[in-house]
């Protein structure tokens, strides 16, 4: 300030809460001490939960299983990017931070070593889904066209461009019955969320009206 006084902020260490809700905004019951400094993703069985801390002593990917209480750290340093449960949920996929990021595969329980998925390099990149046909969807910043969302053989093989510009493209999430993306797009003046047919045909919707992120699908994909 002109006054010579000097404005600063210090970060709170106040931990973040996991709480049930139900789908009238409801509180049901609290689950305890988040696992994630950010997006926490459920397993397909719903019984546990993983997310990712970026602080120095607990940075990773962490899961949190429901039933026990118990917390496993599953990939730690350096800070891995949000991973995806395998269909099983008996895996994670994560990429590794960096100008060419590497796909790996572990088991969500952390024993073992991790595997590296061949040429699945995504240059500052996430994931976003692991299908059921065995393909990971992701979204990444690759040459002029900015950020992209591609899929990738979790056998290994190069990433496929699915949607393209105009504006960054991310947050890409299959329908159960493997027909339907939805994503977040930024093409108009502020974030949407769109779904298209995985295959390119059946037109384009758009679902949010004042901006949206993050979409999920219901298990029955209505």
């Amino acid at each position: 300030a002109d006054s010579d006084v000097l404005v600063y902020g210090t970060k709170s260490q106040t931990e973040r809460t996991l709480r049930w809700f139900d789908r009238t905004g409801k509180a049901l019951a609290t689950v305890g001490a988040t696992i994630s400094d950010g997006e926490i993703v459920l397993s397909p069985d719903g019984n546990r939960v993983m997310g990712r801390r970026s602080d120095r002593e607990r940075q990773g990917n962490w899961i949190l299983n429901l039933e026990r209480g118990t917390r496993t750290r599953v990939t730690s340093d350096p800070a891995y990017n949000d991973a995806v449960w395998s269909p099983s949920g008996e895996e994670i996929a994560y990429l590794t931070p960096g100008a060419e990021g590497q796909v790996y595969i572990r088991s969500a329980d952390g024993s073992g070593a991790p595997r590296k998925v061949p040429n699945a390099l995504l240059a500052r990149g996430l994931l976003s889904d692991w299908t059921r046909d065995g393909r990971l969807l992701s979204h990444a910043i690759v040459g002029a066209q900015g950020v992209e969302i591609f899929e990738t053989p979790v056998a290994g093989g190069k990433p496929r461009l699915l949607i393209g510009g105009p504006g960054p493209q991310a947050q890409a999430r299959l329908s159960p019955d493997g027909q339907w993306i939805a994503y977040a797009s930024a093409e108009t003046s502020r974030p949407e969320i769109y779904v298209v047919g995985r295959d390119g045909s059946g037109g384009k919707w758009q679902i949010s009206a004042n901006g949206g992120s993050g979409p999920r699908w219901g298990r029955d994909g209505r």
